[in-house]
Parts: C-alpha cells; structure tokens; sequence
C-alpha cells in the first residue's frame, strides 16, 4: 500500500523543492509564501524563468498547477518567511 501523501510543499520545474511552503493566485498574481529562508535563498530560483515557468503547490493528496509564472513582481521579507508574487510575461 502506497504511503499517503502529508504536508504541503512547492516544487518548481527544475525539481527544487520548498517544505512547509504554500501557494495561493489573487489578482493577477501568483503568491509564494516559503517559511524559514531568506531572500538571499529562495531569489536566485525565483529570478530564474526555467525554474518558474511551472510551479506545484502540493497540499497532501492533492495539488495546484500553476504555469507560466515567470516574472518576479513583489517580494516581502518577514522574519521567519519570505513571500514573493509571481505573473505572467505580459501582465504587469
């Protein structure tokens, strides 16, 4: 019997994984919210159109494709947590 799936994580298209993080679209805008880094960590990926041009926000059993999010628009630092907002090439 397969193992059931637990927990929620980001995986971008070049495999980089981020635990515990989560994802949610407002606007226009594709929200990442990765706990326990810092923008020095999770900005190279974020600022990279290959590895963000597919993003799985997995939730347990389940998951959220969200594709072609490819430009870096916002990011806010917190102390425990970074949250940047992706869109689209041509939704500014």
């Amino acid at each position: 019997m397969a193992q059931q799936k637990t927990g929620r994580r980001i995986i971008l298209k070049d495999k980089t994984v981020y635990e515990n993080g989560e994802c949610g679209y407002a606007e226009g805008c594709l929200w990442c919210y990765v706990p326990g880094v810092t923008a020095a960590d999770v900005l190279p990926k974020f600022l990279k159109p290959s590895a963000t041009k597919r993003i799985v926000f997995e939730y347990g059993e389940m998951s959220d494709v969200y594709e072609d999010y490819t430009v870096l628009s916002t990011v806010l630092t917190e102390p425990n947590q970074v949250s940047i907002c992706m869109k689209k090439a041509g939704e500014q």
